[in-house]
């Protein structure tokens, strides 16, 4: 498909617009995994969406780029993680202690770093694929040397997977040759290809975008994290809750799948509040001990 410069605008503005969007349609359930009937935002957006850093690390990235061109590595985004990034959250935090300590990319997303395997570096992976529109093996290629600063393993697999598939939509429409277009680009045995190839299974089963879900939640049980009660910003990774619980001195969680409701709180000075039911799906579960259809719309 050849494509022109408005042409290329219209797509990058969608592309731009639709992560605006799904960032700020996910926010307030950002760390819960589960089953998330949504319809519609949840928040107060009266004065307007709220800041997010999957759109604005990618906005440091274009700063990078507009300095160094095509040069742009690792070692350059390391650099401006120092320089500009200010939160030292999960991942953040890891990969600019291990920075300041001498360790250089890929050391520093994969030293001590309990959240190596997290979304935070392909939930940024659309600047790679807006750079190099119609060359998947490119933005994969940068995708990787931005996700292998702050992550590692199927941390820097799925950025590399997200990059390739964006960049190629660029071109192509068809969603399978898409999803096989960025397959292509990771592993065979990774995680990322097993978690494609269990809802690829579920489509051709017929089955309803919550039962594809849950069977996902149950063949690739990790994921970026639970939200632990009491203690709302602390995100760990389900496989590692023998390890996680007894430092926060809790009990460690029943392996049965649970329902929840959550309660988002309108902003400060707002009155009012939504409630969104979740199915939480654990690892280990069997197939009847899987949530059943709930019947209560989200409100």
């Amino acid at each position: 498909m050849w494509m022109n410069r408005k042409e290329y605008r219209r797509r990058l503005e969608g592309c731009w617009l639709g992560k605006s969007i799904g960032g700020t349609l996910g926010q307030p359930f950002e760390g819960v995994r589960g089953v998330l009937d949504i319809h519609g935002y949840t928040q107060d957006l009266s004065d307007g969406a709220e800041a997010n850093d999957d759109l604005d690390l990618q906005l440091v990235w274009l700063l990078a780029v507009e300095k160094y061109g095509r040069g742009v590595d690792a070692g350059i985004l390391a650099e401006y993680w120092l320089d500009f990034i200010h939160p030292n959250w999960s991942e953040y935090g890891v990969c600019k202690n291990n920075l300041r300590m001498g360790m250089p990319p890929p050391l520093s997303g994969g030293v001590c770093n309990l959240h190596a395997a997290s979304n935070g570096a392909w939930i940024r992976s659309e600047i790679w694929a807006c750079l190099a529109p119609g060359q998947p093996e490119l933005a994969a290629r940068y995708a990787i040397e931005d996700a292998s600063v702050d992550h590692a393993g199927e941390g820097v697999y799925a950025a590399a997977f997200c990059a390739a598939l964006e960049s190629a939509a660029f071109v192509r429409s068809e969603p399978d040759q898409l999803i096989d277009i960025a397959l292509s680009h990771v592993p065979e045995s990774c995680g990322v290809a097993r978690a494609v190839a269990s809802v690829r299974a579920s489509r051709a089963g017929g089955l309803s975008w919550k039962e594809a879900r849950r069977e996902l939640l149950l063949v690739e049980p990790d994921a970026f994290g639970h939200r632990m009660e009491g203690d709302p910003d602390t995100r760990m990774p389900m496989d590692d809750k023998d390890y996680v619980f007894p430092r926060f001195k809790r009990d460690k969680p029943a392996s049965a799948s649970r329902r929840e409701t959550l309660t988002i709180p309108g902003r400060a000075g707002a009155t009012g509040s939504r409630s969104v039911e979740v199915e939480h799906v654990r690892s280990g579960a069997t197939i009847q001990d899987r949530p059943r259809r709930s019947n209560a719309p989200a409100r």
